[in-house]
């Protein structure tokens, strides 16, 4: 069966290579050329740095990114316009007929570096002359080339307009801005406000350090008047008349001393903190002198001579000096009132003045700005002016289309093998196809059903390698024949006890099992003490001679070539096999035999002679729709088993298998179905559970 499948996928195969080679002798040829660019994506070195409102003018002509432009060159009227001017050139107007058909062809392919697409651009055209393929792809770069120039033009004088009136307007804004600076200068009376505002400074550090110098005085004049008082305090105010102290002079020095010291004191204080070093410096002074003063007292001074009493003159001129202090302190705090008030009103000019600088440095600055923006906008029209031409780059062609004479389609190896694949694979499709709409039998009362014969014995489904390693071990003795073929052997033999029989194991198609059936029918009949040989006369497929290793042994065909019946002296032609009572004659040493070749009359002879050694004949014939062989000894046998697949046998030939057999002479013809599923057939399940 699997010749027949093969013989059909073949045949389609060969059938898709010979539409593969019938399309490639009558498909055009095409020819493909290529041409290389280099894409602009910047103004040319040179230009003037631009601003970006400029600049967002320039980039609408100027060439985008590489896949942006890729679009641009994948276009289909450029690429018509470019098929059009091609077709003028050589004059072909055929060729503008097929510009359509072209385009299906046309690409524009980006490289790559690393992952990033360059903007490197490779212009594909295709046609069915080379010399026009070519053609077409240079004429592409033109085209294109011609329109990134164009497109460059116009946005260069676009934004040449937009520079022309910047300039304008920011030249009338900077006359605006002078004028505003004239008339603050007149209105305001200031003709250089640096100058006031170097005076006022100078005015106000005046009047700061007037203010420190009587804040200084003040303090000065208050340490005193602390003293005086502390002193006049301490005063009495009665002094005795008589008495008469007779001072040392070194007494009177230290008190001079001291009173001279404290004066310094008080001066410094009103000047310095009390931790400056000028009051540390007179501080110790002054109590170094004091403690000397009181050493001094001690070894007493003072001789008195009379005990009246009179008015201090000294605190009485302590009482003057406070006098003179307190009128020189208000004297002092009116200065200082009189200086803040005048620091006040240099304060208010200050900012006035400041306010007034303000004004006018925001008014330069916005000269400044509106100068420097003339300038530059001046600078790029003129700069733009210059270079109408050369601002924007086109593509450059860094390598030009070349006729190329070997044709890219059609490409005969691909089509071939695309259409032998694709032969096979219908092929395929074919062959299942038909394989599944052929009716099959799957179950035996099914089969018995439609076709009237009998069906007496079943085998489960095996795979081919089971199936081969099944009939080894039948062979061998290590397996039991199924269920089916015990009861098949018993039914037989129970019937008719004592009578000796031959049988002929058949199929209809191949691949069904004959052997294995009759190997399993045979063991069991032996089994049963019946003296049993199987012929094994299916000399294509030899099963049973393979099954029991007597293919080199002489058997059938060796026996028929003699032309004459075996004597009684030469014995029993079987050859012995590990089951008791079972026989077997192997099909020979010869090659491509076939029982019609040995005359059916000997063949019947040797049969019946085989009975006078046998109870049971058991033979196994090529398929009855293949070969003649099963036709030849169905006239013999008593019983016919033609063995049916449920798998691989279609139902129609089972019917037309049966109507050979009995045109042939068969006698009785009944049906073993093999490839059964378990628990559709009797026996089968005990059989599974078996295996």
């Amino acid at each position: 069966m699997y010749k027949i499948h093969l013989r059909r996928v073949l045949t389609f195969g060969f059938l898709g290579l010979v539409g593969a080679i019938i399309a490639v002798v009558a498909s055009p040829k095409v020819y493909e050329s290529q041409a290389g660019l280099i894409l602009g994506s910047d103004l040319r070195q040179g230009v003037t740095q631009l601003s970006d409102d400029v600049m967002q003018i320039l980039r609408l002509g100027l060439a985008q990114d590489p896949l942006s432009e890729a679009a641009v060159l994948r276009g289909k009227g450029l690429f018509l316009q470019a098929v059009r001017n091609v077709s003028e050139r050589r004059n072909d107007p055929g060729l503008a007929e097929d510009a359509e058909d072209l385009f299906l062809m046309y690409d524009v392919q980006n490289e790559r570096i690393v992952n990033v697409v360059s903007n490197v651009s490779i212009i594909v055209a295709k046609a069915h002359d080379a010399e026009v393929a070519a053609d077409i792809a240079n004429e592409i770069t033109v085209l294109y080339n011609e329109f990134r120039r164009r497109s460059m033009n116009e946005n260069v004088n676009q934004a040449i307009t937009y520079l022309d009136r910047q300039v304008e307007l920011t030249g009338a804004a900077l006359n605006a801005v002078d004028s505003k600076i004239r008339q603050f200068r007149t209105e305001n009376g200031v003709l250089n406000l640096e100058v006031a505002g170097a005076e006022v400074t100078k005015d106000d550090l005046t009047y700061r350090q007037q203010i420190e110098n009587l804040m200084a005085e003040i303090t000065a004049v208050k340490g005193n008047l602390a003293v005086d008082r502390a002193e006049y305090n301490r005063t009495p105010d009665l002094i005795d008349d008589q008495i008469v102290d007779i001072r040392d002079p070194v007494v009177q020095q230290y008190e001079a001393q001291m009173a001279d010291l404290q004066r310094e004191k008080a001066l410094l204080l009103g000047r310095y903190l009390p931790d400056h070093p000028n009051v540390k410096q007179v501080s110790e002074a002054l109590a170094s002198v004091e403690a000397q003063l009181d050493t001094y007292k001690q070894s007493g001074e003072f001789r008195r001579n009379s005990s009246a009493q009179r008015p201090s003159p000294f605190k009485e001129s302590l009482r003057t000096r406070i006098a003179q202090n307190q009128a020189a302190l208000a004297g002092l705090e009116r200065r200082l009132i009189v200086a803040y008030q005048a620091q006040a009103s240099n304060n208010k000019l200050m900012g006035v003045i400041v306010a007034k600088e303000g004004d006018l440095l925001d008014l330069a600055r916005e000269k400044d700005v509106l100068e420097a923006n003339y300038r530059r906008f001046r600078s790029q029209m003129e700069d733009l002016s210059n270079r109408r031409d050369t601002a924007g780059r086109a593509a450059e062609v860094f390598f030009p289309a070349q006729p190329n004479p070997i044709p890219v389609a059609p490409d005969a190896t691909k089509l071939v093998f695309i259409s032998v694949i694709g032969g096979i694979c219908l092929g395929v499709v074919y062959t299942f196809a038909i394989e599944s709409m052929k009716l099959r039998v799957h179950t035996s009362g099914q089969l018995q059903e439609l076709t009237g014969l009998p069906v007496v014995a079943s085998q489960l489904a095996l795979g081919r390698g089971q199936l081969r390693q099944k009939m080894r071990s039948l062979a061998s003795g290590k397996a039991d024949p199924n269920e089916a073929f015990r009861y098949l052997a018993v039914s037989m033999i129970a019937g008719e006890r004592g009578r000796k029989r031959s049988v002929l194991f058949t199929s209809a198609g191949a691949g069904t099992g004959r052997a294995t059936s009759a190997m399993s029918f045979a063991i069991s009949s032996a089994r049963m003490g019946v003296p049993t040989v199987i012929v094994d006369c299916d000399f294509g497929q030899r099963g049973v001679t393979r099954a029991f290793e007597m293919g080199d042994q002489p058997g059938v065909t060796d026996i028929l070539q003699k032309g004459a019946l075996p004597s009684a002296e030469e014995g029993a032609p079987g050859k012995a096999t590990p089951h008791a009572n079972l026989f077997v004659i192997p099909t020979g040493t010869a090659q491509n035999a076939a029982l019609a070749d040995f005359g059916p009359a000997n063949v019947e002879a040797w049969l019946e002679s085989l009975k006078e050694h046998y109870d049971l004949v058991v033979t196994i014939a090529p398929p009855c729709d293949e070969a003649a062989d099963a036709a030849v000894l169905g006239g013999f046998v008593e019983d016919v088993f033609l063995v049916v697949s449920a798998r691989n046998t279609p139902f129609r030939n089972i019917p037309l298998a049966a109507e050979l057999l009995k045109r042939a002479g068969a006698r009785s013809v009944s049906v073993v179905l093999s490839d059964a599923s378990p628990g559709d057939e009797p026996f089968t399940a005990r059989s599974a559970s078996m295996n």
